[in-house]
């Protein structure tokens, strides 16, 4: 990922599978924190920013009116108008390339760039550590479910033996009641 105050590109991504979803969803939105401190970044930097392009300047130089400017846009600007960007106001061709802010500005984009890597590292780290817990809790659940079912397996071959036992002691008290029919029919005759 890169980012400047200007743009912002962004890598789209796959999700590995459904149950990490929203740990990819939070990481993107971790992301666009990011971007957001990267742009005040550049708010509490903003001598390193063009006065033409807003962007952070890659090859600043100096004007005839002591300002920077990014060399590209101010020799476009200089080419069609010839006038001060500022002011505007005739100005003289030549710039002075400012080697002290252009090593300032690498100094800090190498910083930035550093800061992004970090901060990616971590929310990678932090999304696998969350794909992990999630993934143990997913074990765990499943383990749950499968003693779960086991049981119910077990209630259900119990149940099956009740109604085997229920039914062999009404099969005994029919007896039973044919046993005591015959004996009072004996006793009657």
């Amino acid at each position: 990922m890169f980012y400047s105050s200007g743009e912002h590109v962004r890598t789209e991504y796959q999700m590995p599978h459904p149950k990490f979803g929203t740990v990819i969803e939070q990481f993107l939105d971790n992301e666009l924190v990011l971007a957001e401190k990267i742009g005040a970044d550049t708010q509490s930097n903003p001598e390193f920013l063009c006065p033409m392009t807003l962007d952070v300047m890659g090859d600043p130089v100096i004007a005839t009116d002591r300002y920077a400017y990014e060399r590209e846009a101010l020799a476009s600007w200089m080419k069609e108008k010839k006038t001060n960007p500022r002011t505007r106001e005739k100005i003289r061709t030549n710039v002075v390339s400012k080697r002290v802010l252009k090593t300032l500005i690498d100094e800090w984009k190498e910083k930035r760039e550093k800061r992004q890597r970090n901060y990616f590292e971590s929310a990678a780290n932090d999304a696998k550590l969350k794909a992990s817990r999630a993934e143990a809790a997913l074990f765990e659940v499943e383990s749950y479910v499968k003693n779960l079912e086991e049981e119910a397996e077990e209630v259900m071959k119990e149940k099956a033996m009740l109604r085997v036992e229920v039914g062999k002691l009404k099969n005994t008290k029919d007896k039973a009641k044919e046993v005591e029919r015959a004996r009072k029919e004996a006793e009657l005759r």
